[in-house]
């Protein structure tokens, strides 16, 4: 099985190396608890542990020596490591007493019976005796523990490795839990000795009376009853349990000393052996002492005998042990992550986590019984690129993303990481990974990238729209001036009206790049959707033509929508056509409204608006339909997958922008040869009734006699505006920015009537400009103009109260909105 990334909650600044050095540590714990349950001699386990924290542990050489009180020396009693590192012991001598040669890591350890460690033996002034051999032997670091039982100080333990600053936080716990355990095992073990001997002085003692004296020495508690429950004998470890002088017992029946026993095992027990004569062994745990006792009872001549044997160090040991291992089933089986172990060279899996089934689909049985189950499920595409990967899992770093196919056909992307485990020998015998479920990040991922790429296409449609609408200005004003003065049968009027047709083509074109940026400025109101729909079905049936047919099912009573009414005729529009050309045989068109709730923050965040009301507007084909390539493009601008000069790319790009700068979300469902369903999201109201426009003010005459200040930092704009003002009785003022503008209020004897001025200026914008001299002027008027208006579309009603003028501008909308803004009866801006 492929590896798998780490443990999900494992969100540390780790390096990969500490990641990996800390699960081995943490499989030679679980390991090093295994030995000790098993042991069945004092030496066996050591040497077990030694080799376990070698061979599987990772490190270069591990021994454990016990203190010599006569010598103050350090005797190695077991010892494991590496063919480079082992014999560094052979040339170096350990003290515990406080003196150069008992200052290093052991000896330290050992008197202040607190673990030591040794961070670099280049550098610490404390290792100087044995530097040299560190280094030349390759171990840079070492840490040591004590063993230590009821604060009895059984030994060392001392673990090397070849980096420095081997040894952090968690793995000094992880060795300190390891040295805890064997102090326990080694105490249970020297127990379990010295009742083998016991035993073998009973079977050599001569008489009844050579053997009490030897039970009454026993280190563990000894009994006799007789056939009336009387004590006949108990030695000076039982009347201890029993918080009794042995005299103080002996003729005294069981039952009436310690009516607590009544109806326990030990009741049991004892009837059992007394009268079905038969051997009974219980483990207990007697509470007045804390301590479990392992319990044998069996029939003699009189009565029956009773041993207590102490095995509290080697229950806490199991307990701990299994405590250990219920810590690792439920931090592996809560995960979100497949954890998985596996044999390096057949692949077979030893252990996967119940995540696996989550994210594969499968069962963990399945995997059990197939070693390739897993592989089986990754997709076509990816599983040879992986199977060749698979001999790198052996030598560390393997890394590796992929799809897995569900048996529901979902895909899922993983990310899979696995590290080798080595045995003593250093052979790698095992593999151990942890697989991740990346296919939310990856969604995310590419939702990112894409709102990036749009914005930055925005900006640039934008910043060129903006440009552009300039010269647009210049070269529609300057036809516009010149037909006014050319007569009609002049040679050029016909090209200088064909140049007019192209600017106004143009002026088309830059207002989708506007819409498609979001640039551009809206006149919101409280709109009914259906209505709009409804008032325009006449127009949708001519544009889709008879071979098309139109169904509308509009939602009655829906909420309105806060959105510019020209702005959402072009929606559907642009949809509407964008439909017609897919269905080039005939078909239907579906155009329906329904209100929405969008509760979940999850679902919310899938379509990239805020959870709340909505109204959908759905527009459905029955046409071509799209592959998954051209749906992650159909909203980007100048894409098209119609012929040459059969399209700009522009129409659903504008949709995008306009639904965007509305607040709301478009999205698409589509397949080859199956239609295309748009869905538009935009947010709802709960204002009650459609906003009309005030009526447009027509004026009498497009010439005045006012004064204009004019402020613009376009050289040709400015120029170009200047020229069609003077021409029609106006006197101008103009200025390039904000400054010059401040200068000419300053002259007492400037004096005029309305302040002209482009939104984007450089270092103040018009906006600001205006609300500056208005204080010095209020009764001024105000009209703004600009190719977009970035500053003002950010906030609803910043244009408010406020007159506009969309560039390109042409001299009959400039002077129509001239005096519009000077006939008002109140001030404008």
């Amino acid at each position: 099985m492929v590896a798998v990334e780490g443990a999900n909650n494992v969100r540390s600044a780790r390096t990969n190396a500490e990641l990996r050095r800390l699960n081995r540590a943490y499989r030679a714990l679980s390991l090093c608890n295994g030995e000790i349950a098993r042991a069945s001699s004092q030496q066996q386990l050591l040497d077990a542990l030694c080799e376990t924290l070698v061979g599987v542990g990772g490190y270069p050489l591990a021994w454990i020596g016990f203190p010599e009180p006569e010598s103050s020396r350090v005797r190695p009693v077991a010892i494991a490591g590496d063919a480079a590192a082992r014999p560094y012991l052979d040339t170096i001598q350990v003290s515990w007493a406080d003196d150069e040669h008992g200052r290093g890591p052991t000896g330290t350890a050992l008197r202040s019976r607190q673990p030591a460690i040794n961070r670099d033996s280049s550098n610490n002034p404390e290792y100087g005796p044995w530097r040299e051999q560190a280094l030349r032997f390759g171990l840079r670091s070492s840490i040591a523990l004590p063993l230590l039982f009821r604060n009895e100080l059984l030994g060392v333990l001392t673990v090397y490795a070849t980096v420095a600053d081997a040894f952090d936080a968690d793995e000094v716990q992880l060795l300190m839990h390891v040295t805890e355990n064997l102090a326990f095992a080694l105490t249970a073990l020297s127990a379990r000795a010295e009742m083998t001997t016991l035993t073998h002085q009973l079977k050599l003692a001569k008489d009844v009376r050579a053997r009490f004296a030897i039970l009454n020495d026993a280190p563990n508690a000894f009994m006799a009853l007789d056939r009336e429950w009387h004590y006949l004998y108990i030695n000076r470890v039982g009347a201890q349990l029993a918080l009794r002088t042995p005299e103080a017992l002996l003729g005294k029946v069981i039952w009436e000393e310690f009516p607590e026993a009544v109806g326990s095992p030990f009741e049991r027990a004892y009837h059992r052996a007394m009268f079905a004569r038969e051997t009974v062994a219980l483990e207990e745990y007697f509470a007045p002492l804390e301590r479990w006792f392992e319990v044998l009872v069996y029939p003699i001549e009189t009565g029956i005998a009773v041993y207590f044997a102490d095995i509290t160090a080697r229950k806490r040991l199991i307990l701990s042990l299994h405590e250990s291992e219920e810590r690792f089933r439920q931090v592996t089986e809560t995960i979100e992550d497949v954890f998985w172990l596996s044999d390096a060279l057949s692949h077979r899996v030893y252990y996967v986590n119940p995540a696996y089934e989550r994210i594969w689909g499968r069962t963990r049985e399945e995997l059990y019984a197939h070693a390739s189950a897993w592989l089986d499920a990754i997709h076509p595409e990816d599983r040879e690129r992986v199977v060749r990967s698979l001999p790198q899992q052996a030598l560390g770093g393997w890394d590796e993303t992929y799809r897995v196919v569900k048996p529901d056909g979902t895909l899922r992307f993983v990310r899979d990481r696995a590290y080798p485990v080595r045995d003593g020998e250093g052979g790698v015998h095992r593999i151990a990974g942890v697989a991740r479920d990346i296919t939310e990040y990856r969604r995310l991922e590419d939702q990112l990238r894409h709102a990036q790429k749009m914005e930055a296409i925005g900006r640039l449609a934008g910043g060129v729209a903006h440009d552009f609408n300039n010269l647009l200005s210049v070269i529609l004003s300057y036809t516009h001036i010149m037909l006014e003065e050319l007569p009609t049968d002049a040679p050029l009027r016909a090209d200088i009206e064909q140049i007019h047709r192209a600017g106004s083509r143009a002026t088309d074109l830059t207002r989708q790049l506007l819409a498609f940026s979001r640039r551009q400025v809206l006149q919101p109101r409280y709109l009914d959707l259906s209505l709009v729909i409804a008032d325009m079905e006449k127009i949708l049936r001519r544009v889709l033509g008879a071979d098309i047919e139109l169904s509308l099912s509009l939602g009655r009573d829906l909420r309105k929508v806060y959105a510019d009414r020209s702005q959402v005729e072009q929606i559907l529009m642009n949809l509407t056509v964008n439909a017609r050309d897919a269905m080039p045989h005939g078909g239907r068109l579906s155009i329906e409204t329904s209100g929405v709730t969008l509760t979940s923050a999850e679902q919310a965040a899938q379509l990239e608006v805020e959870a709340g009301c909505y109204v959908m507007l759905t527009v459905t084909d029955t046409g071509t339909g799209m592959d998954r390539a051209t749906r992650e493009r159909i909203f980007e601008p100048f894409f098209t997958t119609k012929g040459l000069g059969k399209g700009t790319g522009l129409g659903l790009s504008t949709v995008f922008g306009i639904v965007k700068q509305s607040g709301g979300c478009i999205c698409v469902d589509s397949e080859l040869e199956r239609g295309a369903t748009f869905r538009v999201y935009l947010p709802s109201s709960t204002a009650d009734r459609e906003e009309l426009p005030p009526p447009a003010h027509v004026p009498v005459t497009l010439r005045g006699t006012e004064t204009i200040l004019l402020v613009e930092d376009d050289d040709q704009v400015r120029t170009v505006t200047r020229t069609v003002l003077e021409r029609h009785g106006y006197t101008v003022l103009d200025a390039q920015n904000a400054g010059e503008a401040f200068l000419m209020c300053e002259d007492p004897a400037s004096s005029f009537d309305m302040l002209l001025t482009d939104i984007v200026l450089p270092r103040m914008s018009g906006r600001e400009l205006a609300q500056r001299l208005k204080r010095m002027r209020p009764q001024l008027r105000v009209l703004f103009m600009s190719g977009y208006a970035e500053e003002l579309v950010t906030t609803q009603d910043a244009l408010a109260g406020s007159a506009f003028l969309q560039k390109p501008i042409t001299p009959h909308m400039l002077l129509h909105k001239l005096r519009e803004v000077l006939d008002a009866n109140t001030a404008i801006g």
